[in-house]
């Protein structure tokens, strides 16, 4: 395991590098900028949905087949986004990429390697999908008054779909290649 943590060092380091970059005053503007439209566009998520569920609950009798089915294709819908963006990520982390040679000459065994490369994959192909899921998943606990429980089940669950996913990427990109 101290092998892996050492192929990833560097990602971790380039993060607290990339963060030094520029004066504090423009590095501020820079994360607040983007978090704003961050933000703006998960309330939007949120809003959204929360409409949607609140309409579906007045349907009497399908309402709440409607909303079952919503569920399911915002799942499907965020498992096939991973698997697009896990066979991307995994293609340019595993094969493409420049540090290739200077990894492959380090003293590790080559399945080290490709675990590391692995977990960098899933979480640059996955979390994204995984914080713009939570205004969904907040909506639907909202909508009908869930414990703490579903907000801990729905978090398990989304990271189990991003493994899952970034798996199945990993496959198709070994046998394609």
């Amino acid at each position: 395991m101290g092998q892996i943590i050492s192929l990833i060092k560097p990602r971790l380091l380039s993060f607290k590098n990339r963060s030094r970059i520029g004066t504090a005053r423009s590095r501020r503007i820079k994360y607040l900028t983007l978090g704003l439209i961050g933000l703006i566009f998960w309330s939007g998520i949120f809003a959204i949905t929360m409409k949607v569920l609140e309409y579906f609950k007045g349907i009497p009798g399908i309402g709440d087949i409607l909303i079952y089915k919503m569920l399911s294709m915002a799942l499907i819908t965020f498992f096939s986004l991973l698997i697009y963006s896990g066979v991307l990520t995994f293609l340019s982390k595993l094969y493409l990429s420049r540090d290739l040679p200077l990894v492959h000459s380090l003293p590790v065994q080559s399945h080290k390697i490709f675990l590391a490369r692995w977990i960098e994959s899933t979480f640059d192909s996955s979390w994204m999908v995984m914080i713009y899921s939570l205004p969904i998943f907040l909506s639907y606990g909202i909508a009908f008054s869930a414990g703490p429980y579903y907000y801990f089940a729905a978090g398990v669950v989304m990271l189990s779909i991003s493994t899952i996913a970034s798996a199945i990427g990993a496959l198709l990109v070994i046998i394609i290649v």
